[in-house]
């Protein structure tokens, strides 16, 4: 059998993607950090579920914080601060997507400027 995250083409090929969330649910419960981050994604954007924007940022935190992601690149950091930030932006919760936003800043290189003028509109939401 192939790996379980095939089954996401399959879903998408089939438009049932039971299967794909069951094994990830499956996975994650066996400790499977990337199933984690999966479910994660699954939430944030509804895919074969109903939309739980705070489900995904609890999900996001545990990889986040999972024992096994010690080794995690800056990218990869950068990466799912990034899903976190647009969650918490979209959720406006500004104080949480305040502290997202400055560890991609401090991370990033490439979005910077973008970022940095993000900064600046939440920081006048704030102020408010």
């Amino acid at each position: 059998m192939g790996s379980w995250r095939s089954l996401l083409y399959i879903g998408y090929y089939t438009g049932d993607g039971t299967r794909y969330v069951n094994e990830a649910k499956k996975h994650a419960q066996s400790d499977d950090v990337e199933a984690i981050k999966a479910l994660a994604w699954i939430y944030s954007t509804g895919s074969f579920v109903e939309r739980d924007l705070n489900k995904s940022i609890n999900l996001y935190t545990d990889y986040l914080n999972h024992k096994k992601n010690k080794s995690l690149t800056k990218q990869q950091l950068v990466t799912v601060h990034k899903a976190i930030y647009t969650i918490y932006k979209e959720l406006q919760n500004w104080q949480e997507a305040l502290e997202s936003l400055q560890f991609i800043i401090d991370n990033d290189e490439d979005d910077n400027i973008f970022f940095k003028d993000e900064i600046l509109d939440i920081s006048k939401k704030l102020s408010k």
